[in-house]
């Protein structure tokens, strides 16, 4: 197992794309391990005991059809990147893809495999960054939470009289 590979799980029923999409990606000058799935059922059981980079999945499967199929993948583990790579050529379902989580949505045959080599690294560059944006969120929430318990504390010292006024004011707000 090569430790810089992109670890990739694509969900295609069509074993010729699967073929297809193995060899070109295979030519991309990246490195992946692909593991594939003909049904959405077996792919997220794999996936929930398994660790991948990044999701490629079509939206036709046998047994899941259209945008609950991201859903039922992000459930299954909401921090992995998901690339929509279907057949279906329609700008609102893939404005709805985007919004209901999917990194991108590409049609079938529309790019190169180029692109879709860059897609897939930056759909993982993207969510790394969205996952550094929320810890520092909840650290710079916690650091103000902090600093604001700090002051009530100063003023509490310099006025006796008032000490415990905040909390209790904050309790009853």
């Amino acid at each position: 197992m090569n430790e810089n590979a992109i670890r990739l799980l694509m969900f295609e029923d069509n074993p010729g794309d699967v073929t297809l999409i193995r060899e070109q990606l295979s030519e991309s000058g990246d490195f992946f391990e692909i593991v594939s799935f003909d049904l959405l059922s077996k792919g997220v059981e794999f996936l929930a005991t398994n660790n991948v980079d990044v999701v490629l999945l079509d939206l036709g499967l046998p047994d899941s059809h259209g945008l609950s199929t991201i859903e039922i993948v992000m459930a299954k583990n909401s921090s992995v990147p998901i690339i929509i790579l279907t057949g279906l050529d329609d700008e609102k379902i893939a404005m709805e893809a985007v919004r209901r989580g999917a990194q991108d949505y590409l049609v079938k045959g529309s790019a190169s495999i180029e692109i879709l080599s860059r897609i897939i690294r930056y759909s993982i560059e993207r969510k790394n960054a969205e996952k550094e944006l929320k810890l520092s969120i909840e650290s710079f929430s916690r650091a103000l939470s902090d600093t604001v318990k700090a002051m009530a504390m100063a003023v509490e010292i310099r006025d006796p009289y008032t000490a415990g006024h905040q909390r209790r004011g904050a309790g009853l707000a």
